[in-house]
């Protein structure tokens, strides 16, 4: 399921399946009882039917854009759309539901299962106020994003969700991606420069038993090749729906830079045609680098440039696109 087969189920509502509804069932291998609908308010919904010998212990929760409620008499809980500007996250919502609980044969615990989705997806419906971000940190988190793809790309279904969390770069805390073994500091530069910046004694300090990597990305801007960063989310959401992924996790991580995926287009005009990934071993001796470990404690917030011409030494894999 993805979110252009579930836009078209859209259409084919027509079945009147319950009072003041009209209905579609979303899947037929969907074992649970899910519909998609609108209600006479022309408002997206999404259905589950319970059946009427199962008891449920639900509280109506109506948020400013979105609503759940359980209407006991007929058995149906039933999760509203309240503001049609977030159709798409609306749909993504719906697919995060469908792959939790299309398997489950047990309607409490399925509404169960919905019921910590909806939880967890409401944060991600509302308007965002943070300023505009700058073209430098679009072009900062699309070197991110693009190397997330790739992790992505080689996960299985089974470690998807392991690689989304790998990402902490929009947390702010020390390096970009952590993993069990080492961390990766992605920094993103236009070719022509041969510099990169260091905004803190912490990106380039290693953890205590893990290897500390500086992968920098060269891109080219505003090609006809380039792509936005609306554009590499859209690929990256193909790539986690298909693994069964959880694309909350990254809607939460984009919500840190103030970032929807109804405002991410506001920066369809800024293009990126990544043209190499250079990766350095920052712990190698000799790497030159300022961090907590070698400089005085007096010193703090560090800001500095690291010019990346003579360091073939220490580069541990290069590819060029």
């Amino acid at each position: 399921m993805d979110s252009k087969t579930l836009e078209n189920k859209w259409g084919e509502i027509g079945e009147e399946v319950l009072t003041n509804f009209k209905s579609v069932r979303i899947a037929s291998d969907c074992i649970s009882n899910l519909y998609i609908g609108n209600n006479n308010d022309l408002k997206r919904c999404l259905i589950l039917t319970i059946p009427k010998n199962v008891t449920l212990d639900v509280i109506d929760d109506v948020k400013e854009y979105l609503a759940l409620e359980f209407f006991d008499t007929s058995g149906h809980l039933v999760i509203t759309l309240l503001e049609n500007n977030f159709k798409e996250l609306f749909n993504d919502f719906i697919i995060s539901i469908y792959n939790k609980i299309k398997d489950i044969s047990n309607p409490k615990t399925a509404s169960e299962q919905l019921i910590i989705i909806y939880q967890n997806w409401c944060e991600f419906f509302h308007e965002s106020s943070i300023n505009k971000l700058s073209g430098e940190e679009i072009q900062g988190l699309f070197g991110e994003m693009f190397y997330l793809q790739k992790l992505l790309t080689a996960a299985s279904s089974a470690t998807v969700n392991d690689v989304l969390k790998s990402w902490t770069g929009p947390y702010d805390r020390g390096q970009d991606f952590m993993f069990a073994n080492k961390t990766i500091e992605v920094k993103t530069k236009v070719l022509s420069q041969i510099d990169v910046s260091i905004s803190s004694e912490f990106q380039l300090q290693p953890e205590l038993g893990k290897s500390l990597e500086l992968k920098v990305i060269s891109v080219e801007l505003y090609t006809e090749k380039g792509k936005s960063i609306g554009q590499l989310l859209l690929d990256i959401k193909s790539i986690i729906n298909s693994k069964q992924g959880d694309i909350s996790v990254i809607l939460k991580a984009l919500a840190k830079k103030g970032l929807t995926l109804e405002n991410i287009q506001e920066y369809d005009n800024l293009k990126f045609d990544v043209r190499s990934e250079i990766t350095y071993n920052c712990i190698t001796e000799g790497f030159p680098r300022l961090s907590v470990s070698n400089i005085p404690e007096q010193l703090r917030k560090l800001k500095y440039t690291l010019r990346l011409v003579g360091l073939d030494t220490f580069i541990i894999e290069s590819i060029q696109f």
